[in-house]
């Protein structure tokens, strides 16, 4: 995929740096080479990446020459990894969705530490038989969550806790993807079909989950009515005169999911921060013209729906409407809290908290801006990490135990999208 894409070739490094603590990589794509190993080795004098496994050699040759780690550390794959016993204080995992289970798994039983992406399983079997693991050692794994770890949701948190507008009642959330990022990632991308993604609602929205889960100090979900289907991203909306590929397409000047506009335009859709990750331009014509990038988004082999909606019924009953949108303008997610004695409303890509009390003064709240991804929450994990590393960490954070309830939803939320029905929660918790 477009971010992946490297134009060096090296033969790797040459000696491991001495430091208190070493990591090794399972997965040198964009979220492990750019967001965590990048922070790792400008921010992190304690923590040293000794070894990775990838089997793409591009992408692990270019890793390990950042990270001047030796030939013999270089492996094509985890199992040859995990060959060696271990080798390393913890484990990095940042493969697809489909192979989060058996290096988790393996990594458990040799007695790493995990950072481990979200989801933690791409189906329910596979993440229970992970949860029973896990609970055989404890505090062992984190999930990047990463939303937990951003100054503006963390503000929003500290809001919420003054009571300021009394006992909540309902939310509404929703999830704006934006149309490109959307058709990137979910029509054209890694996750498009769940043959090798997770569901939408566990690939995407998960993170939502345990955010809700988060604001309301751990509440339970107990049942679930959700709609959504692929119908949009489909053949038969092929327009007459367009194309199999944007390259040579009728259409395309009027296609707002055009792979040109998307990605060479002088005016990218994508936020300064995306677009600052992007690989050069020339890389970007290359896997326009050659890769599935350049593919018409009517004609592809994507599954995901455009847009879920949901109704989540929460302990205390707590009514929550969440929506995700495919199709939206803006990347963002944007937050209505109601309570009995007023209502917050909250902006994340605008930075932007009101809470407006029904009685006393409104006010305008802007948390403080941190760099990086997802709104300084990339970030905010990796220094979470350092700490769990040193077993400092607090308590209220995205462990695999907190971050049960944020899947089990969102398994929830699948099954009701599929049968539509409402579907209880307890009956996915009882299993664990």
């Amino acid at each position: 995929m477009l971010f992946d894409i490297v134009d060096t070739l090296d033969l790797g490094g040459e000696v491991l740096n001495s430091s208190k603590y070493t990591v090794a990589l399972i997965g040198a794509g964009h979220r492990g080479k750019n967001i965590y190993g990048n922070f790792i080795k400008k921010h992190c004098s304690d923590i040293n990446i000794t070894a990775v496994a990838e089997p793409n050699l591009y992408k692990r040759k270019a890793f390990a020459k950042e990270h001047n780690i030796p030939y013999e550390r270089q492996y094509k794959n985890y199992e040859q990894l995990f060959e060696q016993g271990k080798i390393a204080d913890a484990l990095l995992i940042t493969t697809m969705d489909h192979d989060h289970y058996h290096p988790t798994i393996k990594g458990l039983e040799i007695g790493y530490k995990i950072l481990l992406e979200k989801p933690i399983a791409p189906n329910f079997d596979e993440f229970q038989k992970l949860v029973d693991k896990t609970r055989e050692n404890r505090d062992s794994i984190l999930i990047a969550h990463v939303l937990r770890y951003t100054p503006f949701y963390k503000q929003l948190k500290e809001t919420l806790n003054k009571s300021e507008i009394g006992d909540i009642k309902a939310i509404n959330h929703t999830e704006n993807v934006g149309y490109y990022h959307f058709v990137h990632s979910y029509v054209r991308g890694n996750w498009r079909n769940e043959s090798v993604s997770a569901p939408l609602a566990l690939a995407k929205s998960s993170h939502d989950f345990d955010l809700l889960t988060w604001l309301l100090n751990n509440k339970k979900c107990k049942t679930v009515f959700a709609q959504g289907k692929q119908n949009y991203f489909i053949k038969d909306n092929h327009p007459y005169n367009a194309g199999k590929h944007c390259n040579r397409c009728e259409a395309e000047n009027n296609c707002p999911y055009s792979a040109k506009h998307i990605y060479l335009s002088k005016n990218l859709p994508w936020p300064k921060e995306v677009v600052k990750t992007m690989p050069p331009l020339y890389q970007r014509k290359l896997g326009v013209k050659f890769t599935d990038l350049g593919k018409c988004v009517y004609l592809l082999d994507n599954t995901m729906p455009e847009v879920i909606t949901a109704n989540l019924n929460y302990q205390d009953n707590i009514q929550v409407n969440f929506t995700l949108n495919g199709l939206s303008k803006e990347m963002t997610r944007v937050t209505k809290i109601y309570g009995t004695k007023g209502e917050i409303r909250a902006d994340f890509a605008q930075n932007k908290i009101q809470l407006l009390p029904f009685r006393k003064k409104e006010e305008n709240i802007e948390p403080p801006y941190k760099q990086g991804a997802h709104g300084g929450g990339d970030l905010g994990l990796m220094e979470h990490f350092e700490s769990y590393l040193k077993e400092e960490y607090e308590k209220d954070t995205s462990t695999l135990e907190a971050s049960i309830e944020s899947h089990i939803v969102g398994f929830a939320v699948e099954q009701s999208r599929r049968t539509n029905k409402i579907t209880s929660v307890d009956d996915f918790r009882t299993n664990l």
